[in-house]
């Protein structure tokens, strides 16, 4: 719908021309710790479907559950390490 409002084409006028150099450096330039962010949620991610699982278990038991386990805390800890090495990074 957005194609057909309008006068002008949407066309670019210059198009860029892709070479081995030009996406180096177009990679280059986008990096911003990616890798940081993906083991962060990684963490987080199998964390909290271990949380999960262990608050359905002490359900099914009918046992106490405690939040802050020595694994959540951990967890805490390792994000907050990805943090500042994200930002200590360069």
């Amino acid at each position: 719908m957005f194609n057909y409002q309008g006068n002008d084409p949407i066309k670019i006028q210059n198009p860029i021309e892709v070479t081995n150099e030009s996406a180096r450096i177009d990679h280059d330039s986008q990096d911003f710790g990616q890798v940081f962010q993906t083991v962060h949620f990684l963490l987080y991610i199998s964390v909290m479907v271990h949380q999960t699982i262990q608050v359905q278990l002490s359900h099914v038991t009918k046992s106490k559950y405690d939040a802050w386990g020595k694994l959540f805390l951990f967890n805490i800890g390792a994000i907050l390490f990805v943090i500042l090495m994200s930002a200590l990074r360069e």
